[in-house]
């Protein structure tokens, strides 16, 4: 098994912002989908969605298909909820229909421990997830927490194994792409947050109707 881990410190985003913005989303959405059992296909075929559950207090929950010239992807979603987030799940896979090309994955959000860790330090992973493949499995944790100046610190630790007869191999070349591999998830690491602050601190005062306007021309 090997083990990747990175902490970088980002831009805070505040409780409020995210829930507002959470709220146009749906609004903007909720425009197009009247409700559960409600369908919806691009004109080209490429994007199907349907709705299996449609209320703001609640959950909200659907599934997302994406046909393009790389395979088929499929993802499930749900928010609970929409007024006052408190988790977000998603689940999915892609693939060319070969078994050699395809993954599954699935990321579970907890809101409320997000803020509770980024309030006080030494809270609990608010995301985790897992990646799978016929070769192998990756599984990773994100954990925020307060960072001088009002930051964030957000640690990504991600685990990486072989699985099933491919085992021995993955973990021999894992034992000698240690360096780069971490090299790689560090720089992407470093990447990220370099663009996140440079781009947040326009979207935090972003007027509310040109935050709404870009929201919805983003989802149409």
């Amino acid at each position: 098994m090997a083990r990747l881990r990175h902490t970088v410190e980002v831009v805070p985003v505040p409780r409020t912002w995210f829930e507002h913005t959470v709220a146009i989303g749906w609004d903007a959405l909720d425009q197009r989908f009247s409700g559960p059992g409600t369908n919806y296909a691009s004109a080209d075929g490429t994007l199907q969605a349907a709705v299996d559950a449609w209320h703001r207090h609640t959950d909200t929950e659907g599934r997302i298909k994406v046909t393009d010239e790389h395979g088929t992807s499929t993802c499930r979603v749900l928010l609970r909820s929409a007024a006052a987030p408190r988790t977000l799940d998603l689940e999915g896979g892609t693939g060319t229909g070969r078994r050699m090309s395809a993954f599954t994955g699935r990321l579970h959000a907890d809101f409320e421990r997000w803020w509770a860790a980024a309030a006080r330090a030494g809270g609990r992973p608010a995301v985790e997830g897992r990646m799978r493949h016929t070769v192998g499995l990756a599984r990773f944790t994100v954990t925020p927490a307060p960072a001088p100046g009002g930051r964030w610190r957000i640690e990504v630790v991600v685990r990486l194994r072989g699985r099933h007869v491919f085992r021995p191999f993955a973990a021999l070349a894992l034992f000698f792409a240690r360096t780069p591999v971490r090299r790689q998830f560090a720089a992407g690491m470093t990447t990220f947050a370099e663009r996140w602050n440079k781009q947040m601190p326009n979207l935090l005062a972003m007027p509310q109707e040109r935050l709404r306007e870009l929201i919805a021309k983003e989802l149409r």
